[in-house]
């Protein structure tokens, strides 16, 4: 019920195994995603999906539109989720590899049904169910056939300069913003998204 605690808790534990952890650039990313979605995706989610949320009371929209009624639900709860760790996980991946990526909130809803079943196969994989390794790998080049695409589409991926600390400093303020000031926020997000872009 209390995502701050749970991600000090889990921070602490990860510290007092491996000291080192701390410093390397997944333990940010991790925190940072975890975090982005902790603050931003439920407000997010609920001022986007009222009105999905009131069709849902009425059988008709149920009935004559149950595919569409499904995929705009599914995107509802999906796209704050996956925005939410984009934006707070953007400045830092600018910074650590040099590279913007506008595609991955778009992206990460095609991976994440793929990833439903990717995942329990490659645990037991690991488990040393031989007879899932095969079903695995079908996934896993599922998975690449529908992220290739949209990774080499005009936009979705970007090299440049790495930003500075106080550009990333800036950008993280931005995310912290969007929910009690969202044009403070983006305001924040242009002006680092500004002074980050040198190709």
């Amino acid at each position: 019920p209390d995502a701050a605690s749970a991600l000090g808790g889990a921070a602490l534990v990860l510290a007092l195994a491996d000291p080192a952890e701390v410093f390397r650039v997944g333990f940010r990313l991790s925190f940072a995603a975890a975090a982005g979605i902790a603050w931003l995706a439920r407000p997010w989610r609920e001022r986007w999906s009222r009105r999905h949320r009131l069709l849902l009371r009425f059988p008709a929209p149920r009935r004559d539109r149950p595919v569409r009624m499904l995929l705009s639900g599914y995107v509802l709860g999906a796209l704050p989720v996956s925005l939410a760790a984009w934006c707070a996980t953007q400045g830092l991946v600018a910074h650590a590899f040099g590279t913007a990526t506008p595609v991955a909130p778009v992206s990460n809803l095609v991976a994440g049904p793929l990833l439903a079943v990717l995942l329990p196969l490659l645990a037991l994989t690991a488990c040393g169910l031989a007879a899932c390794a095969v079903p695995a790998t079908w996934a896993a080049r599922g998975l690449r056939a529908a992220l290739d695409p949209l990774a080499e589409a005009p936009g979705g991926y970007a090299a440049i300069v790495p930003p500075s600390g106080w550009v990333v400093l800036l950008w993280c303020a931005g995310c912290v913003l969007l929910r009690a000031r969202p044009r403070s926020g983006l305001a924040c997000l242009a002006v680092a998204a500004a002074a980050a872009w040198v190709p």
